[in-house]
């Protein structure tokens, strides 16, 4: 995207912005659902967003755990960060009336943090919590397709929702394809506990979904929409799975 502005002075609004052009092109998810991707432009716009990925989370990295906002309060162990906003996150689902097990997913969660399960992360990464094939941005006009066998990619990390923590929590590793998989250079789940680390990860996803859904429910119908009905069995799922996963 092309940056339009930035200002730093404060002179406008009390906080340093930039302003960028809008994103060019449609979502990922609108081009497939045309139908007029060729399948092999599909795999290789896989095979690039998993490249890209791979080169963001091993280039775009800082010194401390947690949200951006949390720049006066830096953590330093991932365990303490991730642990902290999950229980966040918890907290309000409590406060709100998410009906979830919270004593179940508490007493789950102490078994992990005994076992160190988020302690094997020790460099924070850039990490999108949003990411999907919705907001890939591709250079793709489905009225009069191209034959190029490479279809641009104008956008895709979603940073309003983003955070310093392990790549392994990336929204994009929700449902990989296997040539994202490729592109990354393989897939970052394979032992017996990252597969139970993944499975949080899922769940704090699905969490912040439903929480969103619960919080906007004033302004919207009471229609559930496809993603929120995929958060509310994933939190289901996870939790089922969780009573017996291995930490070791």
């Amino acid at each position: 995207m092309e940056p339009l502005k930035l200002d730093t002075t404060l002179r406008i609004i009390p906080y340093p912005y930039l302003l960028l052009a809008g994103k060019p092109g449609i979502p990922l998810a609108l081009a497939r659902q045309s139908g007029k991707l060729s399948s092999r432009q599909s795999l290789l716009l896989d095979l690039r967003i998993g490249s890209y990925f791979k080169q963001l989370h091993e280039s775009v990295q800082n010194d401390w755990f947690g949200l951006p906002s949390q720049g006066n309060d830096e953590l330093y162990s991932w365990q303490e960060a991730f642990t902290s906003l999950l229980e966040g996150l918890l907290h309000e689902g409590e406060t709100i009336g998410v009906n979830i097990p919270y004593e179940d997913v508490r007493r789950y969660l102490s078994r992990a943090i005994g076992s160190f399960l988020f302690d094997d992360c020790e460099v924070p990464s850039l990490v999108s919590l949003t990411g999907d094939e919705w907001t890939v941005m591709v250079d793709f006009d489905p009225e009069t397709p191209t034959e190029d066998e490479q279809v641009p990619i104008t956008s895709m990390i979603p940073t309003s929702y983003a955070l310093w923590g392990d790549p392994m929590l990336e929204a994009m590793f929700l449902e990989p394809s296997v040539a994202f998989l490729e592109g990354y250079g393989g897939s970052p789940v394979v032992f017996a506990r990252q597969k139970t680390k993944r499975l949080w990860y899922n769940l704090f996803l699905a969490l912040i979904v439903v929480l969103q859904a619960e919080s906007s429910k004033a302004n919207r119908s009471d229609t559930i929409d496809s993603k929120t009905s995929w958060a509310r069995d994933t939190l289901v799922t996870c939790i089922e799975k969780l009573k017996d996963a291995p930490c070791y």
